[in-house]
């Protein structure tokens, strides 16, 4: 793949709010990486292209 192909498929202003799916899109909110900035770039993420998400609690869990 070209650099100009990668390039145009990583440019999202070629996706519009007219663009609709028929299917719901759905992600874990487990983080992308260790850090606390990976865990807000993942609900970012989560929060603009998401239409469920499922949380993963281990904290309580007997």
């Amino acid at each position: 793949m070209s650099i100009a192909s990668k390039k145009r498929c990583l440019d999202s202003s070629l996706l519009t709010e007219e663009v609709r799916t028929h299917f719901d899109m759905g992600f874990s909110s487990w983080p992308c990486g260790p850090d606390l900035s990976d865990l807000a770039s993942t609900y970012d993420f989560i929060s603009a292209n998401a239409n469920v998400y499922g949380e993963q609690l281990d904290q309580y869990i007997p």
